[in-house]
């Protein structure tokens, strides 16, 4: 499911994280750690456009787009 949102999305891979199969669901923390995970893997560079999502269990969800400097 995953790979086929990132298709829709014209995404790759590798321009994304996943920290759920390591880490678990750790709540509001996730999108923060993906955030510091991406950086530390040199994923994000200056002027690059970032989306943080996440979501729980039922139908809440939550997205931010930012762009990085």
């Amino acid at each position: 499911l995953a790979l086929q949102i990132l298709a829709a999305l014209g995404l790759k891979e590798e321009q994304t994280l996943v920290t759920l199969p390591e880490l678990g669901h750790l709540g509001p923390a996730d999108t923060l750690l993906g955030l510091a995970k991406s950086l530390e893997a040199d994923k994000v560079n200056s002027g690059n456009i970032v989306v943080l999502a996440s979501s729980a269990a039922g139908f809440s969800w939550a997205a931010l787009t930012l762009q990085w400097f």
